[in-house]
């Protein structure tokens, strides 16, 4: 080997290896985040922002100012268009993802508390916790094209995977409104449990779930016979519920430090996982097979590996992590005001037998 030729190895052994980064600091509080195409977009708070994040390595691309304090951003599945419901506004702002603009801004109800897209992309369903009802917009006509009254407080909606019916939690009033997504109105009331949280369904949507935070009760609803089939005691202060396979739904309990689990339809608590510090929603992994738990109360995420019922991995985060998004890579975001990469990759468990 000629010298030259040693010179250049020993060149090309020195030179740094670009790192991606495995996180960023965001300066604000994080309120939720989405990934939409290859880019993560982070609601904020102090101040009332949109921050977009590329997902690939990181950078932030864009800050956009809203005008006032939004819940969760919501993608359409086209990836062109964000909507944010804005708190103290009582409004609902739409942002043009590669302009990075508001395209428009429509007033609903007062204190619009959530946001939930038709699959078409069309249709948005506003709760407005302060006056009882749900906006029904048309993002295509930029308008309002029915108000449905509600119970008391009405703070989340889900859509049926295959019925024209959402549900709307109640938290004044401990109900379930089903609404007819075809006429825009109220089919009926389901008496639950005290203030019930953002309903789950099966995927099929054969059973819906609602977590009852004051009563530590999980609901089971027959969608079919729009009824209540039993309430089950899982612990306490339970967040929404993660449908996890044909059988088990998994329930954070956030004042207990475990997940409970809980075997469907009969309602039977099979298991109590021991996880970090007040847990909260959790997100299951595109197989289904892991499921990633935040620690709001610590600084670290729970990783259950749902074929084991057990946790596999605990990773480090910074302090209070209270959501775990699915891109690529899954990332989490904290109130401390922190987007993060769950590296290292999580193994994935085998299928069961």
């Amino acid at each position: 080997m000629t010298i030259f030729a040693v010179l250049s190895v020993l060149c090309l052994a020195a030179a740094p290896v670009a790192q991606a980064q495995t996180s960023i600091k965001i300066d604000a509080v994080p309120v939720r985040a989405v990934y939409s195409g290859d880019q993560v977009f982070v609601a904020t708070r102090a101040p009332d922002q949109l921050i977009t994040v590329q997902g690939s390595d990181l950078q932030v691309r864009a800050t956009l100012a809203l005008g006032g304090v939004p819940t969760a951003p919501v993608a359409n599945s086209q990836g062109t268009r964000i909507y944010l419901a804005l708190f103290s506004e009582s409004a609902v702002v739409a942002v043009n993802v590669k302009t990075n603009e508001l395209l428009w801004k429509i007033k609903v109800g007062d204190g619009p508390r959530s946001a939930t897209l038709d699959p078409s992309g069309r249709l948005l369903y506003v709760a407005n916790s302060q006056d009882g009802t749900v906006s029904v917009i048309d993002t295509k006509k930029r308008s309002i094209i029915a108000t449905v009254p509600t119970g008391v407080s009405p703070t989340a909606i889900t859509l049926h995977p295959r019925r024209n019916r959402a549900y709307v939690a109640n938290s004044g009033s401990g109900d379930i409104t089903i609404l007819d997504t075809q006429r825009q109105r109220v089919m009926r009331t389901i008496k639950v449990c005290g203030v019930p949280l953002r309903p789950v369904t099966s995927p099929k949507g054969q059973f819906m779930f609602v977590s009852c935070r004051a009563t530590g009760t999980l609901a089971i609803i027959d969608t079919r016979r729009e009824a209540l089939m039993r309430l089950v005691k899982v612990g306490n202060e339970p967040a929404p519920p993660t449908f996890v396979s044909g059988n088990q739904v998994f329930v954070p309990l956030e004042a207990d430090d475990q997940v409970a689990v809980v075997r469907i339809p009969r309602g039977i608590v099979t298991d109590r996982i021991a996880v970090g510090e007040a847990p909260t929603t959790a997100t299951l992994n595109r197989t289904g097979r892991l499921l990633f738990v935040p620690n709001t109360g610590g600084s670290s995420v729970s990783v259950i590996n749902v074929v084991q019922g057990k946790v596999s991995r605990t990773i480090a985060t910074q302090p209070k992590p209270v959501q775990v998004i699915l891109g690529p890579e899954p990332m989490v975001i904290g109130e401390t005001g922190f987007l993060q990469t769950l590296t290292p990759r999580v193994p994935e468990p085998p299928p069961p037998d």
